[in-house]
């Protein structure tokens, strides 16, 4: 297993180049620059990323927000594994 720590500097400094080239292509958000990538709409790329889901719904900011917190109260204290899909309602 990878320490925590580490695990979320990589994925800080990972993200960090990301949007500093999603910023010189000009795309304001991830679907933005993957639709710039796939020569698709931003519809197309947001319906694509949709249809890989289980629930072929996106998860917003809020929708992960709400699941860290829930992860972070008391009422999580039994779950063990290791992931935790955003997409869960």
């Amino acid at each position: 297993m990878v320490p925590l720590d580490k695990l979320v500097r990589s994925q800080f400094i990972t993200a960090m180049a990301a949007a500093r080239h999603m910023r010189q292509q000009g795309s304001q958000d991830v679907t933005g620059a993957m639709a710039g990538g796939m020569n698709v709409s931003h519809e197309q790329a947001e319906q694509f990323l949709a249809s890989a889901t289980m629930l072929h719904v996106s998860p917003h900011t809020t929708d992960t927000a709400k699941v860290a917190a829930f992860l972070a109260s008391d009422s999580a204290r039994t779950i063990t594994g290791t992931q935790v899909m955003s997409e869960i309602r």
